[in-house]
């Protein structure tokens, strides 16, 4: 007895399934398209997922030590209730860093006193921005920020984001060097 034919529509049926999963994959790896795939990969990952993050960590330094420590931006529940200070900050410097500034405008972009397209404008200039969490005290972190310039200088702002409901809420920050 000669074994069983495969099915021609089965075998079609999987080589689709398995050519859309790999293109779905691949998509949702690039972040593209981003209505399609909604949330960026480096957003879902963080350090208890076992995947690496998708871009260098930012460094922050706990209240009690002087030294930097690498912490991943943990954009868990960026804008939602009960999201603690820093990793707002840390999540609105990294939708900085991606050229993300919708992101950014809702974490606290839109209560810097700025209108959007003049809030995006301002980043023109800026390759990179390093945030360095300083202290936290109940709603507010006191940050460090090192902003890379496109000709390689760099600006250092230092002061006090207040974060409220998961959104920066208040700017005092001044530029230091």
């Amino acid at each position: 007895m000669a074994p069983a034919a495969a099915n021609p529509w089965l075998v079609a049926l999987v080589a689709v399934v398995v050519v859309l999963g790999s293109a779905a994959v691949a998509g949702w790896q690039t972040g593209w398209p981003r209505a399609i795939f909604g949330a960026q990969k480096a957003a879902l990952d963080s350090p208890s997922s076992g995947v690496p993050p998708a871009s260098p960590p930012a460094p922050v330094t706990p209240a009690s030590s002087s030294a930097s420590v690498p912490v991943t931006p943990n954009p868990q529940t960026p804008g939602a209730a009960g999201a603690d200070p820093a990793t707002v900050v840390q999540a609105y410097f990294g939708a900085i860093n991606d050229h993300d500034y919708q992101t950014a405008w809702d974490l606290g972009g839109k209560n810097t006193g700025s209108s959007y397209p003049e809030f995006v404008q301002g980043f023109s200039a800026t390759a990179n921005d390093t945030v360095t969490i300083l202290s936290l005290d109940g709603n507010d972190a006191t940050a460090r920020l090192v902003a890379e310039q496109d000709d390689g200088t760099a600006k250092t702002f230092q002061g006090t984001y207040t974060v409220t409901s998961g959104v920066i809420t208040h700017f005092d920050v001044t530029q230091t060097g």
